[in-house]
């Protein structure tokens, strides 16, 4: 992961990664994903519901903050 795997966050003024994670009721991780700090959150949080989904079908309800 280089320079190419970083994008420029508007909210804190750098270039950085943004770490994506969803845990259980525990805070066991079920699933992690790390992407360029460009994107708004609703973009990889698409797709990283979209692979939980898939991963594990037994979860049927998902909790998320308001991106």
């Amino acid at each position: 992961m280089g320079q190419d795997a970083r994008g420029f966050d508007g909210g804190k003024l750098i270039n950085s990664r943004r770490r994506h994670l969803v845990v259980d009721m525990r805070d066991r991780a079920l699933a992690v994903m790390v992407t360029k700090a460009s994107p708004h959150d609703s973009i990889p949080a698409r797709d990283q519901l979209f692979r939980l989904r898939l991963t594990n079908p037994e979860i049927t309800v998902v909790w998320a903050d308001s991106a």
